[in-house]
């Protein structure tokens, strides 16, 4: 069970421990890591076997992922449907499928919280202060599915590169998604580093969750701090151990 596995290796941390390495920045995001901060550019670099790419969390689109494999059909899935439109016509260019729902450890409905004033910011859980936006939020029912379903119904064929930014159901997006995973060379995840989510995973989660599908840490592409200088999450890449 992936949304309840926790580390007790070097990467392991505490509340405390999180709190510090958010405020340490990306250079101390790398270093507790065993790995290297690089730019956007790099993104998916070394894995040109990838055949196609699925984001899950597209919104309008991740422009880095599809500059990193612009030949590959792609399969977009996102809860919103103010990002439909976006998601057809890239579809239309490269092939490959759209879908406007949730992803999840189960199939079902989950509502989100539509975050009116910052779409991308939408998300089916409740945020803590750190990470709480402000403006008016609309409670919308959606379907919810597992990537494996979907990717079973889509008719792409891997090797996958797969991108998962959820906004805190990043653990359950994995656990939903045991067969395309072994199908994956090219994992990335937004993943919290700061406590932004109630009963949120800690940073250790997704990198102990990732190991234990058979990847490791390749390097984090952004770990960007904010006004107060925390690093609230990061885009981690994971390759094939």
């Amino acid at each position: 069970d992936l949304s309840t596995a926790r580390s007790t290796g070097p990467i392991a941390l505490g509340r405390k421990g999180v709190s510090r390495l958010a405020r340490a920045g990306a250079d101390g995001l790398a270093r507790a890591a065993g790995c290297r901060v690089v730019g956007v550019q790099r993104w998916g670099v070394g894995h040109d076997e990838v055949r196609s790419v699925i984001d899950v969390g597209c919104a309008w689109g991740t422009p880095e992922l599809l500059a990193a494999f612009p030949d590959r059909p792609v399969l977009l899935i996102d809860p919103l449907v103010e990002y439909r439109e976006s998601m057809d016509r890239t579809v239309a260019e490269r092939g490959g499928v759209a879908l406007s729902c949730a992803v999840g450890a189960a199939a079902g409905e989950v509502t989100i919280s539509v975050e009116q004033a910052a779409l991308t910011k939408s998300s089916v859980q409740d945020r803590t202060p750190l990470s709480a936006v402000a403006g008016d939020a609309e409670d919308r029912t959606v379907p919810l599915r597992t990537l494996d379903e979907i990717v079973a119904e889509a008719g792409l064929t891997g090797p996958f590169a797969l991108k998962v930014d959820t906004e805190g159901s990043e653990l359950a997006v994995l656990e939903g998604g045991i067969a395309t995973l072994a199908e994956t060379s090219v994992l990335i995840v937004e993943a919290s580093v700061a406590p932004r989510f109630v009963d949120g995973y800690r940073f250790s989660d997704i990198v102990l969750a990732a190991r234990e599908l058979g990847f490791e840490l390749e390097t984090i592409l952004t770990a960007n701090p904010d006004g107060n200088g925390v690093v609230r999450f990061a885009d981690l890449q994971f390759g094939r151990a």
